[in-house]
């Protein structure tokens, strides 16, 4: 039997055993193919559901970060004092002017230092003057937060006239003096007497804040670079992000990327989405590392697996090849024949039992020769005794 399988084996060609060989290796593969893939799918489910309770806990702290500003605003809205002082300089009340325009000054600057975060804060008149205190640069006077120079935030201040409602502006990049680049947003808000709506706006509140600020409430720490974070306003603009370069752009180029999930959040009310861009290639490269570590040491185990089958097959069929080869010469009448072995397993039994029998049987047959000997040797004797009288 073992003859028959080496002997097929052997008469199989290259092609043939490997083809045996990758019949034997595909089932494997695909049994891990389908393991790593289950098991990816896995992970991602995992990092989809971690990646929504991160979502939700940017979205809640900048809900928090925004809404402390507003809270400033509408201090400063229900204070009436505020617009009771702007009322004023919007008639250019000579008496008092410069007295009003100081208290506010120093009433802003006390709330700058009270929240060092805010880089500006401010009350624009009806008249679109300006008054207010800049933490950058420590004063009014050649402010960064509200440059004569620069007007964007005078249009804040218009559109806060219009609304009822916080106005939130584009992000603005603007250089301080000793060259560094800043990206800054304005809060706005309108400013009226509460005590007499129909007066209407008197003026309006800003606060200029700085966007490194508003990233760190949303931007999660990756070293490996695998996710994009950024808030645009409704207009797809990326107004902050933990990629610069991206601050300023449309939404659309930065949502190209291929095998990546996106997930998103709105903030204050959908004036704001905060957006997330995973791409999955980092997270499954692991697996396909893996994959290919377990299909090396499936085809080692698979071609070491072969080869010690086929020594041991080899090691068979010596032995088989010895135990007929003396079975052979015992066929033919050589009952001398030994098995000579070191085996201590059923070949080592099978020889055993073929040195004991074939020496039985060469002992019995010396026997029997001996004894047919002696036979004959009788016979003879007897016949020399019979003739002799006859022969006297």
């Amino acid at each position: 039997m073992i003859r028959k399988l080496l002997n097929r084996y052997k008469s199989y060609s290259i092609a043939t055993l490997i083809i045996l060989l990758a019949g034997s290796i595909v089932p494997l593969m695909i049994m891990e193919t389908i393991t790593c893939m289950i098991a990816a799918s896995t992970l991602k489910r995992q990092t989809d559901i971690l990646m929504e309770s991160n979502m939700k806990l940017s979205q809640k702290g900048l809900e928090d970060y925004f809404s402390q500003y507003d809270s400033i605003i509408m201090s400063i809205y229900t204070e009436n004092q505020y617009a009771l002082k702007l009322e004023k300089l919007n008639v250019w009340d000579s008496r008092n002017y410069y007295l009003i325009k100081k208290e506010l000054e120093d009433d802003l600057e006390n709330i700058s230092y009270l929240h060092p975060e805010i880089l500006g804060i401010a009350v624009v008149t009806q008249k679109k003057e300006c008054i207010g205190y800049d933490s950058v640069t420590n004063s009014i006077m050649n402010s960064f937060c509200f440059p004569d120079r620069d007007k964007s935030w005078l249009e804040v201040a218009d559109e806060t006239f219009l609304n009822t409602r916080t106005v939130y502006s584009d992000m603005i990049n603007r250089k301080e003096d000793n060259g560094t680049s800043r990206n800054i947003i304005y809060l706005g808000h309108r400013i009226a007497d509460i005590n007499n709506y129909r007066q209407g706006t008197v003026g309006s509140i800003l606060i200029c804040l700085d966007e490194e600020r508003i990233r760190e409430t949303y931007s999660q720490e990756d070293k490996q670079d695998r996710t994009v974070s950024f808030l645009c306003d409704t207009n797809g603009i990326i107004i902050s992000s933990n990629r610069a370069e991206l601050i300023g752009t449309r939404i659309e180029p930065a949502t190209k990327a291929s095998f990546s999930s996106i997930y998103t959040k709105p903030v204050l009310n959908g004036q704001y989405v905060l957006v997330t861009i995973r791409d999955n290639r980092e997270l499954l490269k692991d697996f396909k590392y893996i994959f290919e570590v377990i299909i090396l040491l499936t085809i080692l185990i698979i071609i070491t697996s072969i080869l010690i089958m086929l020594r041991f097959a080899e090691s068979l069929q010596v032995r088989v090849e010895k135990i007929t080869s003396a079975m052979d010469r015992a066929y033919k009448g050589d009952y001398t024949v030994q098995i000579s072995h070191s085996w201590q397993d059923e070949f080592g039994t099978i020889a055993r039992h073929f040195n004991h029998m074939v020496t039985k049987i060469d002992q019995s047959g010396r026997m029997e020769r001996s004894s047919f000997k002696r036979e004959e040797c009788g016979a003879k004797g007897t016949g020399s005794t019979d003739q002799s009288p006859l022969s006297l």
